[in-house]
């Protein structure tokens, strides 16, 4: 049997209402030189069941299980199981297009490092719907050159699309192995950003298609599956993944030179102790939260020294809420600067009940 161009790995978790729906979007090719590889991350349903009774059916789909480990290590086997030359990442309750991997390997034949397209929102049973171009009618641009590359990424594409998921790329194994590129386990959030950062630093040309070809599925209340990125985490546990991904980026800066980059980097760290820590912890909404003494003591004593590293760019944030917040507390106000951010984190609140008040009377 020849070996497979491409490898798609999909981890798994408790996902066996979707999974089906994830593996028959991919196979809905006829392009045949692929494979998928399924992780199942220790799953307390019978999502590894179900993907058995697949792979039963399709000999291209290969099944393996792993104690719980979380997302980034189940990619990591997958990335020690692929055979093919190229390979992507697709999430379990997600899909491709009709045709995606044939479209993709059209592309990868030329022999580029890396390829990005978008992706798009779809409800779940909608999906045999979508109308995708045949492949000459698909415009995109080829980028060539690591420095040109990755300034492209950052002043055009980042425009109009986000560049750090991995769930719309498609990565060349060689490299990722050569270059012993794997996903960080201590992280859980923003692990796909310091992934894409670290592979940037060896790519050396880049193809992105402007159509999208992987879909972001939305599904009835009773199967969505809530995303890490909305969980109320402790303060700590936030900022040490905010902290990896801003060390990326700089790494990343480090390695390019692109002011671009720097930006980024900047404007990535003095935002996310603000919004995903202090504005999430003081929401009224949110009943499991620090209190506001541990909010200003971790503000003081951790949160600070991170932005006044990067307080020079403090003015040129575009929120004028996060930047009043960042002034008073990189300037020594701290209680001050928690006292604006809890009546702006329940402005909205605050602003229905009232409304709802006034309704009734």
């Amino acid at each position: 049997m020849q070996a497979p161009k491409i490898s798609v790995i999909v981890p798994v978790f408790n996902r066996e209402n979707t999974i089906a729906t994830c593996i028959a979007g991919i196979c809905n090719t006829d392009f045949e030189s692929y494979e998928i590889i399924i992780v199942d991350d220790g799953s307390t349903d019978n999502s590894l069941q179900n993907c058995q009774k697949l792979a039963e059916k399709n000999s291209r789909i290969h099944v393996f299980s792993q104690q719980n480990a979380g997302v980034s290590a189940a990619r990591n086997l997958g990335i020690q199981k692929a055979t093919g030359e190229y390979l992507t990442f697709v999430d379990s309750d997600d899909t491709l297009c009709p045709n995606a991997l044939k479209i993709i390997t059209a592309y990868t034949a030329i022999g580029v490092d890396m390829l990005m397209y978008p992706h798009v929102e779809t409800l779940a049973e909608k999906v045999p719907e979508i109308h995708v171009p045949d492949i000459s009618e698909i415009d995109s641009s080829k980028i060539i050159g690591n420095q040109q590359l990755i300034n492209w990424i950052y002043t055009v594409y980042i425009t109009k699309h986000s560049y750090f998921s991995v769930i719309d790329k498609v990565f060349n194994t060689r490299i990722l192995r050569n270059k012993n590129i794997r996903f960080h386990t201590d992280v859980s959030l923003g692990e796909d950003q310091i992934f894409v950062c670290e592979y940037l630093k060896c790519v050396q040309s880049l193809v992105a298609i402007h159509h999208p070809l992987s879909y972001i599925l939305l599904w009835e209340h009773h199967l969505r599956p809530y995303g890490l990125g909305l969980k109320l985490r402790s303060p700590e546990d936030f900022l040490h993944n905010q902290l990896q991904n801003y060390r990326a980026l700089m790494g990343l800066y480090q390695h390019c030179g692109l002011e671009c980059v720097h930006q980024y980097a900047r404007d990535y760290i003095l935002d996310r102790p603000v919004s995903r820590i202090l504005i999430r912890h003081l929401c009224f909404n949110n009943k499991i939260r620090a209190s506001i003494s541990e909010l200003i003591s971790f503000t003081e004593n951790k949160i600070k020294p991170v932005l006044d590293a990067e307080k020079t760019g403090i003015s040129a944030q575009k929120n004028k809420h996060i930047r009043r917040i960042l002034q008073l507390i990189t300037s020594g106000h701290t209680r001050l600067a928690i006292t604006y951010a809890f009546f702006f984190s329940n402005l909205k609140f605050v602003y229905a009940k009232i409304k709802k008040i006034f309704r009734y009377k």
